[in-house]
């Protein structure tokens, strides 16, 4: 038997890298698991690597960025999707101050896109997701239950932000999926959201259905990583796995 350190070198393995904030922190949980979703969609293909951070806008994101992303990351990566805005987009008076006014918010979103092309990676495999939208009332009822402050978002605040998401698209020359416009198209779409801002199971089966087209077409010619169970030789099995490549 050959002994497994003369093996050849480690397969690396693809990645679909998600970004964000606690949309995207919440990527992997039972109820806002749009990640999860994914992962298993793209299993012994992909990694799903989610990068969230709850709480955080464009300004403090753009800091976070270089500090898990470079260089030595786009060889494996085969799509990167930014999620941001929904905080940038609080109102000024905000209680959280997470408040980015409209044209910063532009620059920084491009400003993250323009670093992760600068590392290597192709327009084609960057996405850009829109704040989905915001339900007023029941974002007050939560923070009312829990006894938080009032906090003062507005829906048609979270739709500019949405629509600057779009437009730098065109600008980069990269994917955008409309998750606001494309959840505000079902009557039930409140229901998508648990507690207004983050989303409800229902939710995250919806984003993952919007973006699983595209991830599909970015990794239409990887193959599934390793032989069949049935395709390695029972007694040597080293031969079908000590050169395997891609």
């Amino acid at each position: 038997m050959t002994n497994i350190s003369n093996i050849s070198a480690k397969v690396q393995w693809p990645r679909i890298f998600l970004f964000g904030d606690s949309l995207t922190q919440y990527a992997f949980t039972d109820e806002g698991g749009w990640g999860a979703l994914l992962a298993a969609t793209f299993q012994r293909k992909c990694d799903v690597v989610a990068r969230g951070f709850s709480g955080y806008n464009t300004r403090m994101s753009k800091y976070a960025l270089p500090r898990i992303f470079d260089k030595c990351d786009v060889a494996s990566t085969v799509a990167f999707v930014f999620w941001l805005g929904v905080n940038d987009a609080a109102t000024a008076e905000d209680l959280g101050r997470q408040h980015v006014p409209l044209e910063e918010y532009r620059e920084n979103l491009g400003e993250m896109v323009q670093y992760v092309k600068s590392c290597g990676l192709s327009s084609k495999n960057i996405i850009l997701l829109t704040p989905p939208p915001f339900d007023e009332e029941k974002w007050a009822k939560k923070r009312c239950e829990t006894g938080k402050p009032e906090s003062r978002r507005e829906s048609q605040v979270v739709a500019q932000y949405a629509a600057v998401c779009m437009s730098l698209g065109g600008t980069h020359d990269v994917t955008v999926v409309s998750i606001y416009d494309e959840m505000l198209k079902h009557q039930d779409w409140k229901d998508m959201l648990c507690d207004g801002l983050h989303l409800a199971r229902c939710g995250a089966l919806k984003v993952a259905s919007l973006l699983r087209p595209h991830l599909e077409q970015l990794t239409l010619d990887l193959p599934i990583v390793f032989p069949n169970w049935t395709e390695i030789d029972r007694d040597h099995p080293e031969k079908s796995l000590r050169n395997w490549s891609p």
